[in-house]
């Protein structure tokens, strides 16, 4: 998410100093990048160069997690996402 913000493609509300405190409070859990999550890299398409979309691909794969995305080429991996 920092890299995200840093680069402007996520907006980040300035006084939200307990970042971790509001992903608790809205339901989210931090997922961490393990292993498995790696591995299964390796065995994507090569739709998309960017390593934090592939890991965050792989994620959603491994984890049976929904994808979310405006991304038009997602329909391209075998993961279920919502546009």
């Amino acid at each position: 998410m920092a890299i995200k913000i840093r680069l402007g493609s996520l907006t980040f509300e300035p006084g939200y100093d307990n970042l971790i405190d509001l992903i608790g409070k809205n339901g989210f859990d931090i997922l961490p990048v393990t292993f498995l999550h790696t591995r299964c890299t390796l065995q994507l398409p090569m739709h998309h160069r960017d390593p934090f979309d592939r890991i965050m691909i792989a994620q959603s794969q491994t984890e049976d997690l929904v994808f979310i995305t405006a991304d038009a080429n997602i329909h391209l991996y075998d993961i279920n996402w919502i546009w």
